[in-house]
C-alpha cells in the first residue's frame, strides 16, 4: 500500500488530499483534510485498514511526513495494524502530477 498527498482547492479553500493505492496502482481510499498532521494521517490509514480488512497490508509506503510514523505506531498500539508491518518512506510520493499536465 502506498499513501500520498497533495494540496487541492475545494470550495474556495485549500485542502490536503490524502490517497492510498495498492501495489497495482488501484485506489483504495482517499480523504480530504484541512491539516496535514498525525490525526489526519491516522484517520486516512484507519480508513484504508478497514477497506482492506480481508487483505491487511504487509508494508506501507508513504512520503517522509513524520506524522505517518506516529499514526502507524498508534494504529499498532491500538491493535488495528500488525506490529510486523514495514513502514517505508520516499520523498517523491507527493509528486503525483509530474509529467501528466
Amino acid at each position: 500500500m502506498e499513501s500520498g498527498r497533495e494540496l487541492r482547492p475545494r470550495r474556495g479553500k485549500w485542502k490536503y488530499l490524502f490517497r492510498a493505492v495498492d501495489k497495482h496502482g488501484r485506489l483504495i481510499a482517499f480523504m480530504q483534510s484541512d491539516r496535514r498532521n498525525t490525526n489526519a494521517a491516522y484517520r486516512v490509514l484507519l480508513k484504508v485498514i478497514k477497506a482492506m480488512s480481508l487483505y491487511p497490508p504487509s508494508s506501507i509506503k508513504t512520503d517522509k511526513l513524520a506524522s505517518y510514523a506516529k499514526a502507524i505506531l498508534r494504529l499498532q498500539n491500538e491493535g488495528f495494524l500488525s506490529k510486523g508491518v514495514e513502514h517505508r518512506t520516499s520523498k517523491y510520493l507527493n509528486n503525483t502530477r509530474s509529467g501528466n499536465c
